[in-house]
């Protein structure tokens, strides 16, 4: 993209979209005059508005009303113009006392963290679970509910828990358990978790007896896989509702549908995994208004990156606002966090593995 602005324009632009981050109401050329000393009249500040509008990079929403930035405005502004604050030690501190809690799992991190970025950013987090290509399975148990369900319990080399309930229309004879519990373990522990499936597959083989169970387990394990690369945990809905940009009604309702259905983590998933190849750790992608390709969140703008678990995995995480939202801020946060999360997370990955033997 050129980058044509004068010297003049780009303190102007500049001071748009920090004046309408803060107050997001349309700013006025007396505003600017007003707040920043520029030593320009408020009839040069105008002139060099309009010019901005005709490069596309302001909008005027009403005649009689200030100016607003574009989408192209705020990614003139976050590729050119943006600042990235320093954390306070406080802010720091919130990020590297994050802990693993009574038990080492990776949804205890993973929500932790999510909560802490959210605060500090004032955005939503969003922070997807690693994927599974190289995760390993380090312990499968099935453990009976009652005669006609039982549970399986699946726990990765990551320390992920995944549960899968699996209801039977014939009662389970309890001696089952013992003798799939112990041949299911030497045949599952050590592959990866993605070949789950496949290898249940391979394994109903004609014995009426046991393929009915094993045909319910595959079905209850497909049915969660089919989603689990959705799988996001997401932490600060209610500051992105609150934000102005959403008081309308219809606006509103769109956004909290899009989080609620299936179709929404799909295409947010389809989004953060189709950037993942572009994510540098000390780089976050930020995709602004239109540049997201999804309907619901074109009045939204997204900051990502990839964190890390060793050399093997790794996962993406995110901060989602307004078009209005605190770039600056956002990455520097978030930069942090990819910091903190690889750090954690690999560390306890080591541990798992020494674990696993």
């Amino acid at each position: 993209m050129d980058f044509d602005l004068s010297q003049r324009q780009q303190l102007i632009l500049l001071a748009v979209v920090l004046d309408y981050i803060d107050s997001a109401e349309p700013v006025g050329s007396r505003t600017i005059s007003k707040r920043y000393d520029m030593g320009l009249s408020p009839a040069t500040i105008r002139n060099e508005m309009a010019e901005l509008e005709e490069k596309g990079l302001l909008v005027q929403p009403h005649a009689s009303a200030g100016r607003v930035p574009s989408d192209f405005g705020y990614r003139t502004f976050v590729d050119y113009l943006m600042e990235k604050p320093a954390l306070s030690d406080n802010e720091l501190d919130s990020i590297k006392n994050i802990r693993f809690g009574s038990s080492i799992r990776l949804e205890n991190i993973l929500e932790q963290s999510a909560r802490i970025l959210s605060a500090l950013s004032d955005s939503l987090a969003i922070i997807q679970f690693p994927d599974a290509h190289t995760e390993k399975v380090k312990h499968f148990q099935l453990l009976p509910l009652n005669q006609f369900s039982f549970v399986i319990v699946v726990v990765s080399n990551t320390g992920k828990v995944t549960d899968y309930i699996v209801k039977m229309e014939q009662p389970v004879d309890e001696s089952f358990f013992g003798r799939m519990n112990n041949y299911f373990n030497e045949v599952f522990v050590g592959t990866p978790v993605n070949t789950l499936k496949k290898k249940l597959s391979d394994l109903i083989s004609g014995n009426l007896n046991h393929d009915v169970i094993l045909k319910n387990i595959y079905n209850a394990i497909s049915d969660s896989f089919s989603t689990e690369k959705n799988k996001f945990v997401v932490s600060g809905t209610s500051k992105l509702i609150k934000e102005p940009e959403f008081t309308e009604n219809k606006k509103l309702q769109n956004l909290i549908n899009f989080f609620e259905s299936d179709d929404g983590s799909h295409e947010l998933s389809e989004i953060f995994m189709s950037s993942i190849e572009e994510f540098n750790q000390n780089s976050p992608i930020i995709l602004i208004g239109k540049e997201i390709r999804i309907n619901d969140l074109q009045d939204c703008s997204i900051v990502m990156g990839k964190y890390n678990i060793g050399n093997s995995l790794s996962g993406t995480i995110g901060l989602l606002g307004p078009t209005r939202m605190r770039y600056g801020k956002s990455v520097a946060a978030l930069e942090e966090m990819i910091k903190n999360l690889s750090y954690l997370l690999t560390k306890m990955y080591a541990f798992k593995s020494e674990d696993t033997g």
